[in-house]
């Protein structure tokens, strides 16, 4: 992985960063709900997706029956 501060190359489990000394461990909660709002995330844009769909389909509908 890279340092979120100096982007230098890290090794994955390291916890500070050897370059630039800062921390940076991720809280375990943390990380869980960054993948909670990740897979909010992908389900509003999969229901976004379904009303642009939606309503292109009822715009194509009205100019085909005026």
């Amino acid at each position: 992985m890279r340092c979120v501060f100096c982007n230098t190359d890290i090794d994955d489990a390291a916890v500070v960063c050897p370059a630039c000394q800062r921390d940076v461990a991720v809280p375990p909660a943390l990380l869980k709900e960054r993948d909670d709002l990740l897979k909010k995330r992908e389900r509003l844009i999969s229901k976004l997706a379904d009303a642009k769909a939606t309503l292109a389909s009822r715009a194509l509908f009205r100019r085909s029956h005026p």
